[in-house]
């Protein structure tokens, strides 16, 4: 089925989980010479953000956080901005006063009025915090900040214990170990040329989770079959409307498409991977793919077409469709 596209667009790999009812079904496809190895370990990219959109959840099932209280109330000192996410460089601490309005919802919903990245420049807010829906990076790494902040653990510690160890994703971390090289994929360019991969050392909640797909297909399921304090789950009624046009709005920490039959996806792009899953819980069904391509996404209309039923008009969402 993916084959021809897959070699018409330069897209090396790709691993691929069909959910139906209880049942997971794992595929591997390559166009390349040697077969996928089941455990190879991908980057997730964006994908990294439900995960910690679920874990934060923890924190308010337990009474550590208020999605609603500012967040700016849990750090004992201003907060200070790395231009560089990784912590090299230059940095600057946020003056503006809408800043201290910004809450854990708007974070985990893109409404926080911060961009998706500001490298290298002053974090300087796009809109009034809770007004408008704009992708954010950035808003996540701040959160990010509170919770270590909350916790006094790193990142990946408290994402070890709050989701990834409970839902036994045993080859899914947040910062590269030398346990992934044996089955790390390399990233590839949109014509096909191999890249470097990138050995992230310092976590961040936006993009930096390496994963299997065995593994995320246990994070996907869980949503599929939510807990009551699950991202899907949780006060969906206080969703943001994205664009009613399509039927887009976005909860806590993921996109929903509001058709009769509601779905919940979301996608990843980093440099050379890009990745994409797609649960409609009321069918019982969805599917997760993890590439090693910066064509992957291209994939996403075949495949949702193929195993999630009905119309889909939230996959016109521009962010989906990077070259157009």
């Amino acid at each position: 089925m993916l084959l021809p596209q897959m070699r018409q667009d330069h897209i090396p790999d790709i691993a691929l989980a069909q959910f139906a009812h209880d049942e997971v079904h794992t595929s591997y496809c390559t166009t390349g010479p040697y077969p996928l190895a089941p455990g190879a370990i991908f980057e997730a990219a964006s994908l990294s953000k439900p995960v910690f959109a679920a874990a934060v959840l923890t924190l308010v099932e337990q009474g550590k956080l208020d999605l609603d209280r500012p967040l700016a109330s849990y750090l004992s000192s201003p907060y200070r901005h790395q231009q560089n996410s990784f912590g090299q460089g230059a940095s600057d601490i946020v003056t503006d006063p809408r800043f201290n309005r910004i809450t854990g919802r708007m974070v985990l919903s893109h409404t926080s009025g911060l961009p998706n990245w500001s490298r290298h420049q002053p974090l300087t807010l796009l809109s009034d915090p809770g007004l408008k829906w704009s992708y954010s990076g950035e808003g996540y790494v701040y959160l990010q900040r509170v919770i270590e902040t909350i916790t006094g653990e790193p990142l990946q510690a408290f994402v070890q214990t709050a989701v990834l160890t409970p839902l036994h994703m045993d080859h899914s971390t947040f910062v590269w170990i030398p346990e992934l090289a044996a089955n790390a994929l390399i990233p590839h360019t949109a014509d096909g040329t191999a890249g470097e991969p990138a050995h992230y050392v310092k976590a961040l909640a936006s993009s930096t989770l390496y994963t299997s797909l065995d593994d995320y297909a246990k994070f996907v399921s869980a949503l599929l079959h939510p807990r009551p304090g699950s991202p899907i789950a949780r006060e969906e009624s206080k969703q943001f409307e994205v664009n009613s046009a399509i039927k887009l709005g976005w909860g806590l920490g993921i996109a929903l498409e509001n058709t009769t039959k509601k779905a919940y996806f979301h996608w990843g792009a980093n440099p050379g991977f890009q990745s994409f899953f797609m649960i409609q819980p009321s069918s019982e069904r969805g599917v997760l793919f993890l590439t090693d391509s910066d064509n992957g996404l291209n994939l996403v209309d075949t495949v949702v077409a193929h195993f999630v039923p009905g119309n889909h008009p939230a996959l016109r969402f521009p962010m989906l469709h990077p070259k157009d």
